[in-house]
Order: C-alpha cells, then sequence, then structure tokens
C-alpha cells in the first residue's frame, strides 16, 4: 500500500466526521424501524427531522446541504435543541438527540429516485440532484432533452445517446 502523507492527517476532520457517521447510525436505526413497520419503503422515501442537541448542532449545521446525501434521504430538516422535537419523534441511542420520520414530500426523480417538490417549468420530472437548472448562469453545459421526460446534461451522455439511436 502506498504511505500515506503526514499532511492529509486532519484529525479534527476525522473527528467531524466520526461524529456525522454517529449520527448517521442512529438515522439509519430509526429508519430501519420506520421500514419494518410498513410506514416507508426505502430510505429514500422518507424526510428526517432533527433535532439536536446544542453540543452537535453546529456541526450538523456546517453539513446542512449534504445532510440528505450522507443519510441517504430525500430531505433532511435541523432543529436545534430537543424541546421542540414532536413526541412521535425517537431519541438517539448514544447520541443526544431526536428523530422523526416521514414520507418525503413530492414525487419520485426517475434518474435520482430522490422525491422532489420541484416545480420548475423547465424541469419538470428530473430532481435536483439529477439535472442542474437551465435557467442559472453557471450550468454552461445544460443540453436539451434527447427523450421526452429525461434531461440530459452531460455532453459525453449526450454523444453516447446519439450513438446508440444509430445502431
Amino acid at each position: 500500500w502506498p504511505e500515506t502523507r503526514a499532511q492529509w492527517a486532519d484529525r479534527e476532520l476525522g473527528a467531524r466526521w466520526d461524529t456525522l457517521m454517529a449520527v448517521r447510525e442512529e438515522v439509519t436505526r430509526v429508519l430501519e424501524h420506520y421500514r419494518q413497520e410498513k410506514l416507508i419503503g426505502g430510505s429514500l422515501e422518507a424526510s428526517v427531522g432533527l433535532w439536536v442537541d446544542q453540543s452537535i448542532y453546529p456541526l450538523l449545521a456546517d453539513y446542512r446541504d449534504q445532510l440528505d446525501k450522507i443519510f441517504i434521504v430525500s430531505h433532511v430538516s435541523l432543529h436545534r435543541g430537543l424541546d421542540g422535537a414532536p413526541g412521535d419523534a425517537l431519541e438517539g441511542q448514544q447520541i443526544p438527540l431526536k428523530i422523526e420520520v416521514g414520507k418525503a414530500p413530492g414525487h419520485k426523480c426517475p434518474r435520482c429516485w430522490m422525491y422532489t417538490e420541484n416545480t420548475d417549468d423547465l424541469v419538470p420530472v428530473a430532481g435536483k440532484r439529477s439535472v442542474r437548472n437551465p435557467k442559472k448562469p453557471d450550468n454552461t453545459d445544460a443540453q436539451a432533452p434527447v427523450f421526452p421526460g429525461l434531461y440530459i446534461y452531460r455532453p459525453s451522455f449526450y454523444i453516447w445517446a446519439i450513438f446508440w439511436k444509430t445502431y
């Protein structure tokens, strides 16, 4: 194995991710409980509400935009303090938090399977992870739809789709 360089060792980053993975374990445990109760099917059908202690709230707030991807759910709402949690929220076993799980609102994206409430007319069926919004100026590689209802924004895939259609 190649040796790890000393400048790559970041203990603070490792500690942050240890905490994030511990919270993920708690969320996964609660998702499994709801899955066994047949309240959700897969984890992407879930919308998670997290009420966390003051000690870990700043860390989770820094990763707020990535929590849905870390937990593999469609939506995460983060709340400070345990007092405002609803009565049916389940408590964490190892971390001071409460977790509420419900069905994710909106429709299922056919590409990424995440549920979204996207109402943008230009991107009618694809979720926010699947297609970048062509209205935004930073989106220089947006392409027109190749097939009805399927939006492709990667030029290499666009070329492959054309090649595939010719044979």
